[in-house]
């Protein structure tokens, strides 16, 4: 029996370790399974193990009402891994090539506190000294640095907007002031800055600027002592 035991237990094992890791040592997202283990000793064994096709639950990390919204109305997707700290929400960029020639995209990483000033009142805060927007895919790929940890601000950025902008407005704050950043150029809405905020929120009061989250890491909250 005992030789029974440990075939089972060897067997068991390297089936939650591989259910875990998934192929080529990736870490799949987890989703309850049932799994049962047939041992040459006619052992039968059954347990949960986690399966790929789900994305990971953070324990803690609740979403904004907001947030929320969207998830359920498919404008964002689950797309946290397995053994994530945080949970990660995401939407696909607008395809360029619909836009026509006239309009561009450029992106910003935000905190909480801007992004609800935001959605309270169709326009940006003049909170932040710089306020950096970054055009294209590449500014994208650069606002997310600030989300993955590859880049650090103090306004502790949550969530990337997505703006979709006249592109003669874009052209003239870059033409004011722009630097390089990784792998993209940047504009500071800011003092510190091109001062194109009055310009960029008077598009958006208009309608001619319209926006969406294109990104949102979401941690658990701080649990209370």
């Amino acid at each position: 029996m005992e030789v029974c035991h440990k075939q089972e237990r060897k067997i068991l094992s390297y089936v939650e370790r591989s259910t875990k890791s998934g192929r080529g040592g990736r870490s799949a997202p987890h989703r309850a399974t049932r799994v049962t283990i047939r041992t040459s000793c006619s052992t039968i064994k059954s347990l949960a193990l986690p399966a790929r096709g789900m994305p990971a639950k953070v324990q803690g990390a609740k979403l904004l009402a907001h947030e929320q919204a969207l998830l359920a109305s498919g404008r964002l997707s689950d797309v946290t891994h397995a053994h994530a700290s945080a949970r990660w929400l995401s939407a696909g960029s607008t395809v360029e090539a619909d836009l026509g020639t006239d309009r561009t995209l450029v992106y910003r990483p935000m905190g909480d506190r801007e992004y609800a000033h935001l959605l309270a009142h169709g326009q940006l805060p003049d909170t932040q000294p710089y306020q950096t927007i970054v055009e294209g895919a590449g500014g994208r790929a650069y606002a997310e640095k600030y989300l993955r940890g590859h880049k650090w601000v103090d306004s502790s950025p949550t969530t990337i907007v997505e703006f979709n902008a006249p592109r003669s407005l874009v052209e003239t704050l870059f033409a004011r002031q722009q630097k390089p950043e990784d792998g993209a150029m940047s504009h500071g809405l800011g003092e510190k800055g091109g001062k194109g905020l009055p310009l960029f929120n008077a598009a958006m009061r208009s309608g001619d600027i319209t926006h969406r989250i294109v990104l949102v890491k979401r941690f658990p909250r701080p649990r209370s002592s």
